[in-house]
């Protein structure tokens, strides 16, 4: 039976992964709406640069105006997106899965390497015509310290 401290922290950090989870969606969603609502606005006004270019005679005005700036918005904006989402990956997604299985693999080559397994030995004698018989005997194998 699980004790209830255990359930409280497993608890906690399944809440934890739910609560950054929605807060990446969210992070999702208003930029989605954002850049939404800013192409919308571009399209509005490029229409119009034309008419202030004309009214301010400066040379290249014009093009400057029609420059997409939302593709910077989104840019900039969309690399902080991605490391939400990376973030978010490394910590509970399919991240943590592999590091935590990296991690397993390292411990037991750890193990490995600082214990080795000592084979049984026979238990062999000599009868009385000098021949060997070999006892039956259950191996046991023990685990011993290579540095011992």
């Amino acid at each position: 039976m699980m004790e209830a401290e255990d359930y409280d922290a497993i608890r906690q950090r399944v809440e934890e992964r739910f609560r950054q989870r929605s807060a990446f969606y969210t992070h999702l969603a208003v930029y989605t709406l954002v850049n939404i609502v800013l192409w919308v606005v571009y399209g509005l006004t490029t229409g119009m640069a034309w008419q202030l270019a004309a009214r301010i005679p400066i040379d290249g005005l014009y093009s400057f105006l029609t420059i997409p700036w939302p593709l910077l918005i989104m840019g900039v904006w969309g690399i902080g997106l991605v490391a939400h989402g990376l973030n978010y990956y490394i910590r509970y997604g399919g991240g943590a899965i592999r590091r935590e299985m990296a991690i397993q693999r390292e411990i037991e080559r750890e193990i490995a390497l600082n214990t080795a397994y000592e084979k049984p030995k026979n238990d062999m004698r000599l009868t009385d015509d000098g021949e060997f018989e070999v006892t039956e005997v259950e191996p046991q194998w023990t685990m011993k310290r290579k540095h011992e």
